[in-house]
Order: structure tokens, then sequence, then C-alpha cells
């Protein structure tokens, strides 16, 4: 059994500094198991 997600797109915010947690970010994943 293979399992893909494909463009699975969120927006967050991350980051460890300060600066870098203000905005969110787009982030895309693609994964096969």
């Amino acid at each position: 059994m293979t399992i893909h997600i494909e463009d699975l797109q969120f927006q967050c915010i991350i980051g460890i500094l300060d600066f870098e947690r203000v905005k969110e970010q787009n982030i895309i994943i693609n994964l096969t198991l």
C-alpha cells in the first residue's frame, strides 16, 4: 500500500527569531509513504 500526498498547502507562522514570526508563510508538502 502506498500513500501519496501532493501539494498539501497551508499557511502558518514559523520561525525561531521574532522577525520570522511576523508574517504567515506558505508551506507546501509532497509526501510518499
